[in-house]
């Protein structure tokens, strides 16, 4: 099991993102080129949102080439996450890799698992660094697809690598003061529920 620790900050256009990757400050942080690949996500639940009422999340994702299972269930402490996952090219094969790695094995007996939502989507990362802070820097341009509603996704991710959970934060902090930005608090699958839950 790995514990996501991450912050998520809410980018009000694609032309502040693209300006932000251009940004020498962000630039000097970088300690690997930015690379830009392509993500389709599939989420899943039961029929009767069973993965939801646990707050946990199952999903599919290509990644380029590859293609990602992920768990992911809540962690005690705040901006952290449980998550699990494994190279997989469905569910079936997905399920016990996950159990094994240590998912809930409620997880193998909650089929069957239909479609949420998908979200479709272009992410540009790199790994920057601050003092003794290393974290994954990612900005993801796309689209929420669920049942007959859409939504833009435009966010800035921090993923922490090394360090601990406060200089995470602080870095967050210096992105929100110098781009005039907020957290987002919702996650992508959170925004996808709401989507099928409007009218």
């Amino acid at each position: 099991m790995a514990l996501e620790i991450e912050s998520k900050l809410r980018l009000p256009s694609p032309a502040l993102a693209q300006a932000i990757l251009c940004d020498r400050w962000l630039l000097a942080l970088c300690a690997t080129p930015l690379t830009t690949t392509p993500h389709h996500a599939v989420y899943y639940d039961t029929p009767n949102a069973d993965l939801r009422l646990r707050r946990w999340s199952l999903r599919l994702r290509s990644e380029g080439d590859a293609t990602v299972a992920t768990c992911k269930a809540p962690a005690p402490q705040s901006l952290t996450r449980n998550e699990w996952q494994c190279t997989a090219d469905n569910l079936t094969a997905a399920l016990p890799q996950l159990v094994a790695l240590g998912a809930p094995v409620q997880l193998t007996q909650c089929e069957p698992f239909v479609e949420v939502c998908t979200i479709q989507f272009e992410r540009t990362h790199a790994v920057v660094e601050q003092g003794d802070l290393r974290a994954e820097l990612a900005v993801d341009i796309g689209t929420i697809c669920a049942g007959a509603h859409t939504e833009p996704v435009c966010e800035l991710e921090l993923e922490l690598l090394q360090g601990d959970l406060p200089q995470l934060q602080a870095l967050s902090d210096s992105f929100c003061r110098r781009y005039d930005i907020e957290p987002l608090p919702q996650s992508k699958l959170a925004r996808a529920w709401a989507l099928r839950d409007a009218p």
